[in-house]
């Protein structure tokens, strides 16, 4: 596996972000998240804490966005959007 890219761990430092901020609108704790996705409590973490490459299967084109956007009670291009638009603001 390469080393990601300063872009690459920013894009995946704002994602999580987005999906931390999702989860608490939602008023949902990580295990519910988790328990939603069927992912484990540390998958989760792992993603807010913008380490999205460690948690499996979830990239473009992949059921996983379906349930994680299915778990926050958003749609995946909601989480998209603000993620190039954040992106974009930088």
């Amino acid at each position: 596996m390469s080393e990601a890219t300063p872009q690459e761990i920013e894009a995946n430092r704002v994602f999580g972000e987005i999906v931390r901020e999702y989860r608490e609108r939602a008023g949902l704790s990580q295990e519910q998240v988790a328990e939603r996705m069927g992912y484990s409590v540390r998958q989760v973490r792992e993603l807010e804490a913008g380490r999205a490459d460690h948690v499996p299967h979830l990239g473009p084109g992949d059921p996983a966005e379906g349930r994680l956007a299915d778990a926050l009670g958003v749609s995946w291009r909601d989480i998209e959007d603000e993620h190039g638009r954040r992106l974009g603001a930088k």
